[in-house]
């Protein structure tokens, strides 16, 4: 993904974000709880999201080992949302990430991952994908 490529829609999503280490695409979405929903974004913000996007390949198998370190397996498991949840003035960017499963289709399961180092930082429900940290 390129920065350039990170235009929000009125709903604040993008859609089809292709993502290594999963064939079925995204939905990049910026929480609307953010001032950055309504602000004119920054290259540099633009470039943090894109760079987190493409370091799929490192943060997702340890999102999904999360994940299955609690449900057993991995039937099912399937990211469909990645929630940015920073500021464009704060220093560390947060993500959540939105997964749905067949061990709790229901409800999903959420985390919120820290952009820089891919630690995670909440597990849960799907809502964790979304909340406060």
């Amino acid at each position: 993904m390129k920065p350039s490529e990170i235009v929000f829609d009125e709903n604040y999503c993008i859609y089809d974000i292709a993502i290594d280490g999963q064939t079925d695409p995204i939905t990049l979405e910026i929480s609307d709880g953010l001032e950055a929903a309504d602000e004119l974004l920054l290259d540099d913000y633009k470039e943090r999201i894109a760079c987190f996007v493409n370091s799929s390949v490192e943060w997702f198998q340890i999102a999904c080992d999360r994940i299955i370190s609690e449900v057993g397996n991995a039937d099912g498991l399937k990211l469909m949302t990645i929630y940015v949840l920073f500021e464009q003035d704060q220093d560390n960017s947060l993500y959540g990430l939105l997964f749905n499963l067949d061990f709790d289709r229901e409800h999903g399961r959420g985390m919120m991952i820290n952009g820089e180092n891919f630690n995670i930082l909440k597990y849960g429900g799907a809502s964790v994908a979304f909340e406060s940290l």
